[in-house]
């Protein structure tokens, strides 16, 4: 077995896989599966219920859950690393700061090569701020909060903008400057970063979690009138369902024999009581579930996120026959959709042109069959054990680099 890797893990509730931990959790077994690699996660996190194996992976956890960087924390990953003798120290959590200083304190004491993976896009965070004024949604009729908003947009667009972009790099080029590879989840994302750090960035797209394994026919008898919308319910983040509610707001008048099914956890409540405060009809806000059987019936997939490293779900969807549809507000959903061919693709933020393509696309039942059909067979080029082999690839690249303190 070549490789022994311990994967970094910060996990509020580690008896659950969330998208970072479930996508290297794939991973992992598909080493493990192949008789590539040992795999092991090191959490953090203030949690009582702590796992001893997540699949077939064991779990450890760090000492002191209230600092990343305490010296107990430091000593004990040192102490890991080089005592049971890890070749790769994999940190899928890049937008922790702190969880950068200690690697970056460790590195220097490891004989493990450090790769970091970044599973946002690169711009996530002045993206996500700049789209978070005037949700109508969450300001409601209140004209005081308006008028508070306008003011912060002022300052936003004179000051908080540059010094958002500024600082959102910085934190990436320190963090390259600290690893042997820096991954991020498609090349379309290289030109957001300084030339002069570009050769120690490497591209590698997310797994798909499951392949098409039936005939499109079998699959498409099983369609309903039915779209889905899968995500964490906010209206201020990056998913933003309150833009779906608004595209639906017009669709489900327009067609009322189709039903808009939501899925995810957060404020589960507040979107109950939007759909009824704006009485838009055709609406099921499922909460949390398991997806796959609403993929199954479901005929076209939404997406309203302002911003996605890898749009996970879109692809998820798609292995059940199911049409993505989604705002092309992020670089790597072009890795993903072919406008036109196995998707559609619709101006950010334009909530009238997402309406219009989408009744479009209800009403072509043949136009969305052969999309679906094009769109299954698209996503076999993401299945895990080649997704897989690139990262074994990544390294045995940076197995020689001489490490220079």
């Amino acid at each position: 077995m070549r490789w022994k890797v311990a994967i970094l893990s910060t996990d509020g509730q580690p008896q659950f896989l969330g998208g970072i931990k479930r996508v290297c959790s794939m991973l992992g077994e598909c080493w493990i599966e192949d008789g590539e690699a040992q795999v092991e996660f090191v959490t953090f996190t203030e949690s009582d219920i702590r796992k001893p194996r997540i699949g077939r992976m064991a779990q450890s956890f760090f000492p002191d859950a209230s600092d990343y960087c305490a010296r107990e924390n430091v000593d004990f990953l040192v102490d890991k690393l080089n005592g049971e003798d890890f070749n790769i120290l994999l940190n899928p959590h890049v937008e922790e700061q702190p969880l950068n200083e200690l690697v970056a304190e460790v590195r220097q004491r490891i004989r493990a090569k450090v790769v970091c993976a970044l599973h946002f896009s690169p711009t996530h965070n002045r993206d996500v701020v700049r789209e978070s004024f005037f949700i109508s949604y969450s300001l409601g009729s209140n004209v005081l909060a308006w008028i508070r908003q306008c003011g912060l947009w002022l300052k936003y667009k004179l000051y908080g903008l540059r010094a958002t972009e500024r600082a959102e790099m910085a934190n990436h080029v320190r963090t390259i400057g600290n690893c042997e590879r820096f991954v991020v989840l498609s090349s379309l994302f290289l030109p957001f970063f300084p030339k002069g750090v570009h050769d120690k960035i490497a591209s590698i797209n997310n797994p798909s979690p499951c392949l098409v394994d039936e005939d499109a026919a079998i699959i498409e008898r099983e369609k309903r009138n039915e779209v889905v919308w899968c995500g964490r319910m906010d209206i201020t983040g990056s998913k933003r369902v309150d833009r779906m509610l608004r595209v639906w707001r017009r669709v489900g008048r327009l067609r009322p024999g189709w039903t808009l099914r939501l899925m995810g956890s957060g404020d589960v409540e507040l979107i109950k009581r939007l759909v009824t405060r704006h009485n838009i009809t055709g609406v099921v806000v499922e909460g949390f579930c398991e997806p796959w059987q609403h993929y199954r019936r479901a005929k076209v997939l939404c997406c309203t996120s302002t911003d996605e490293g890898w749009g996970m779900v879109l692809v998820e969807a798609m292995s059940h026959g199911c049409v993505p549809m989604a705002f092309d507000s992020y670089a790597s959903v072009r890795d993903i959709i072919a406008d036109g061919e196995n998707g559609v693709l619709v101006k950010p933020f334009s909530i009238g042109e997402y309406s219009r393509k989408l009744i479009e696309l209800i009403d072509d039942d043949e136009r969305r069959r052969a999309m679906a059909v094009r769109g299954m067979e698209s996503i076999n080029r993401f299945n895990t054990s080649a997704i897989a082999r690139q990262w074994l690839e990544l390294f045995e690249q940076i197995s020689d680099i001489r490490y220079q303190i």
